[in-house]
């Protein structure tokens, strides 16, 4: 039969220990898993309409309305990057890739929920999908650190998982 996606990741996490990248699953590692519609809730406070996914102009009134939502967060109007802006617009997994993307920005801030002790053991196990905490903003995904971009531990948010 064909693979399927848990066997896709774990092929993935096979490559990522060839060439030596960090593969913790718990959260803690440089591989940052993401589900677009939970950030979307944390940082919208609000349930996206399942519309969005939809390759139709309902999908694509849906996703305009986030965009826009998300691009003002970050403290952008809406009429910057069109490019960009229409290849979100158009396909909802491009939408999804942003999405992931600041979402890894924000994981690499410490602005995410990591597992508790007792969801760590777990989370090894299973991985562990990042959100951002409760106190993360988009605003503050735009701010530059002088310690670079790799994750400091010091200012990792250790708040209840999803």
């Amino acid at each position: 039969g064909a693979a399927g996606p848990a066997d896709a990741v774990r092929q993935q996490f096979r490559r990522f220990r060839q060439i030596d990248v960090d593969d913790q699953r718990d959260g803690r590692g440089k591989v940052v898993e993401v589900y677009p519609v939970a950030s979307l809730r944390a940082w919208l406070k609000t349930e996206p309409a399942p519309e969005y996914k939809r390759p139709d102009a309902s999908g694509r009134r849906a996703r305009r309305g986030l965009l826009t939502r998300l691009l003002r967060g970050l403290g952008h109007e809406p009429g910057r990057f069109s490019a960009f802006r229409e290849d979100c617009l158009e396909v909802h997994d491009i939408f999804d890739a942003f999405v992931a993307a600041l979402t890894a920005r924000a994981a690499a801030l410490g602005l995410t929920r990591l597992p508790s002790p007792s969801q760590r053991r777990t989370a090894r196990v299973e991985g562990w999908i990042h959100r951002p905490a409760e106190s993360a903003s988009l605003g503050q995904l735009c701010v530059l650190r002088k310690s670079g971009h790799s994750r400091d531990k010091s200012n990792t948010k250790n708040e209840p998982g999803p």
